[in-house]
């Protein structure tokens, strides 16, 4: 007796207020709630302004909840901060099916904030199922709030206050246990259809048909359906409420009538016969009457239903079916749950924790029970999942090991295998990239090819990430692999790693993704051999092709010289290369390159000029001429020149010093090079480079 005593006052628990107190803030907030500093007025007209508010219109709460109402009812809260720093803070309106409801600062005509399921879930400051409203107070301050309600919906009076980090943890948690909740229901929906697909027994469909239904339904109550699939329709938003309502009923009671064989008795069949078609009418209905009128029929409804399942659960076990006992334990609770929700939505029961999760726990719980219930039809399954279970261990172990063979193969080859995806970031690398670069795997996964590109201070230095940037954007319009040369960077060596990469595109799990393999490149067997060489080139205006012909024409010089040397000389040449394509044939000056790189759209820049009939048609010859004591090369645009005797004559430390990016690869040139020669016209430069 005391048991149930104490049961009824914690379900009453929100009717106990009756006198309003002003709210004070303080450091934490866990979900304090404001009833006893609310006060309400009834505008049954609905034609009050906040302008209109006397103090003397409001009256304590003495009821958590209005009930169906077309008034709009006026809520007072005076907050105060007694301390002397500013406080921010939280109100939560704990209902997430309220049409529309706006917050007033006492003096002010305009509201602070509109929320509701009628505007759209955009306007929303805080990104939660409950209108929320953030507000901030000044020291030692004393504001009073309105808020103006109006639904066609029930409107509950159940008001909280929250510090940021108290509402934060609060969501975080409350996410949890909805999360829980709606993914056990999610399970047991494909649970219960597998077993209907199996054993083709009618009550499985009509239980999964009632789980997804309600679930739903619950998806939508809880404000779920409206913050994450119709966040802007409105119309929906109340519409697919009842919609859901009515069908989970529907389900329900079909569920209830085949699995206590309410067929085998004539009336009471005929009773749910009377019971659907109704269901029907209400669910068309739905769509074309108001919503005010329809939620109130709709929720009665539920609950002239759950009076029929409590009645036939008695009856059966009156009568000896045998699934009747464990039918009323699971539905007990649940429709207990549905009471006292249909109490809740129209006014008879105030709206506390106890009303408002009493529905979720009994449909967990009826999931739960009534599989139990229906577990004599898998037990004549049992053996054949036995089966089948062992062929699945059986295949998976065979998964295993071929997985197992293929990380083998994957990690022993001496080349860097990787995968990209269609941002050219890393989603797998083998371990060769440690031995090759001196990166660990997790060093590279998720980060970008580019930020692996060797570069030094210079402005200059960016071509060589151009170059790789060209080849990728080849790669992703064409869709036909490329094979390059690139220098990369190594974690602890300061000097770069040439590489010779080869990409091309793979289906993997339904996705285009970049297979990509990174090699040392070996020494030409011929350049074992060479005594001397003599070739010529034209060239057109592609960066790319200073890279290209750069490697190209000093891959040789190794036989004669030092790597030092060869990379110095390699360098160079592709410094003087672009300078012949971007200042000479394209006509590009120092200050419209500086612009052009600093604003980020050189790449864009180039391809104009590339593009444009005066210069597209120029060319770059190139003479090389190698052999055991020297390199030579002569480089000719078909620009206007420069005056490159102030360039010569300028210092390296000069450019340093007056931090001048232009220049310095024709000073970088005039360190590495014994001859440099130019023309008068300044168009073509004679280099060379004797072997000590």
């Amino acid at each position: 007796m005391r048991i149930f005593l104490l049961f009824f006052l914690l379900l009453f628990s929100g009717l106990l207020a009756n006198s309003q107190v002003p709210f004070t803030l303080k450091a934490n907030l866990q979900k304090e709630d404001l009833t006893s500093a609310l006060a309400i007025h009834e505008d049954k007209v609905g034609k009050l302004e906040v302008s209109d508010l006397k103090q003397d219109f409001f009256t304590p709460i003495t009821e958590s909840n209005m009930g169906y109402s077309d008034s709009t009812f006026w809520v007072e809260l005076p907050v105060k901060n007694p301390d002397s720093t500013s406080k921010k803070w939280y109100l939560v309106y704990e209902s997430s099916v309220i049409d529309r409801i706006e917050l007033y600062r006492k003096g002010e005509k305009q509201p602070l904030l509109i929320l509701g399921d009628q505007v759209a879930f955009g306007n929303r400051s805080v990104d939660y199922r409950f209108p929320t409203f953030a507000l901030e107070e000044k020291p030692k301050s004393e504001t009073i709030y309105y808020l103006k309600i109006k639904s066609q919906s029930t409107i509950p009076i159940q008001i909280y206050a929250y510090s940021e980090i108290d509402l934060i943890n609060f969501i975080s948690s409350e996410q949890i246990v909805l999360g829980l909740y709606y993914g056990w229901m999610f399970v047991m929906v494909l649970y219960n259809l597998f077993l209907y697909i199996s054993t083709r027994y009618k009550s499985y469909i009509f239980y999964v048909l009632f789980i997804w239904s309600f679930s739903f339904f619950q998806f939508i109550l809880n404000g779920l359906g409206f913050q994450f699939l119709w966040p802007n329709s409105f119309y929906w938003a109340n519409t697919s409420l009842l919609v859901f309502m009515i069908m989970a009923t529907l389900t329900g009671s079909m569920f209830a009538a085949n699995f206590l064989k309410s067929r085998q008795v004539f009336w009471l069949y005929r009773i749910y016969e009377s019971i659907w078609v109704l269901g029907f009418i209400l669910l068309v209905l739905s769509f074309f009457i108001s919503y005010s009128i329809s939620i109130k029929i709709s929720t009665y409804y539920a609950g002239l239903v759950a009076l029929l399942l409590i009645f036939n659960a008695i009856y059966a076990w009156k009568i000896d079916i045998k699934q009747a006992k464990i039918f009323s334990l699971a539905f007990g609770v649940f429709i207990l749950g549905v009471i006292l929700f249909s109490l809740k939505s129209t006014g008879v029961l105030p709206t506390n924790i106890y009303t408002s999760w009493t529905i979720q726990i009994g449909s967990a719980l009826v999931v739960l029970l009534l599989s139990l219930g229906l577990a004599d039809k898998i037990n004549e399954l049992s053996s054949d999942l036995k089966i089948r279970v062992d062929e699945l261990g059986e295949l998976n172990a065979k998964l295993n090991q071929s997985e197992r063979r293929f990380r083998e193969l994957f990690h022993g080859v001496g080349d860097i295998i990787f995968v990209l995806d269609s941002n050219w970031n890393f989603i797998d690398v083998n371990r060769a990239v440690t031995k090759h670069m001196g990166f660990k795997q997790d060093e590279v996964k998720g980060k970008n090819i580019l930020e692996f590109i060797y570069k030094n201070k210079g402005i200059n230095d960016t071509y060589n990430r151009i170059f790789v940037m060209e080849k990728l954007e080849e790669l992703m319009e064409t869709g036909t692999p490329v094979e390059f040369q690139s220098e990369f960077r190594q974690k602890y060596v300061m000097e770069p790693k040439e590489l010779y990469l080869k990409l091309q595109f793979v289906e993997l799990d339904e996705a285009k993704e970049i297979l990509g393999t990174a090699s040392v490149i070996i020494e030409d067997v011929l350049n074992r051999y060479i005594k001397s060489e003599r070739i010529s080139f034209g060239i057109n205006n592609y960066l790319r092709n200073a890279e290209i012909f750069s490697q190209k024409l000093t891959s040789h010089i190794s036989k004669f010289s030092d790597n030092d040397t060869a990379l110095a000389v390699k360098t160079s040449l592709r410094e003087i290369i672009i300078n012949a394509i971007e200042h000479g044939n394209l006509n590009i000056t120092f200050d419209e390159k500086t612009k052009a790189m600093t604003e980020g759209n050189y790449l864009s820049f180039i391809q104009q000029r590339q593009e444009d009939p005066r210069y597209r048609d120029k060319t770059v010859n190139i003479e090389y001429v190698l052999d055991t004591k020297k390199v030579a090369f002569r480089i000719t645009d078909e620009g206007n020149g420069f005056d490159h005797k102030k360039t010569m004559e300028t210092k390296l430390d000069k450019l340093n010093q007056d931090n001048i990016q232009h220049g310095r690869g024709i000073m970088m040139t005039k360190d590495v090079f014994d001859i440099i020669e130019y023309n008068d016209k300044g168009n073509q430069v004679s280099l060379v480079k004797y072997f000590r």
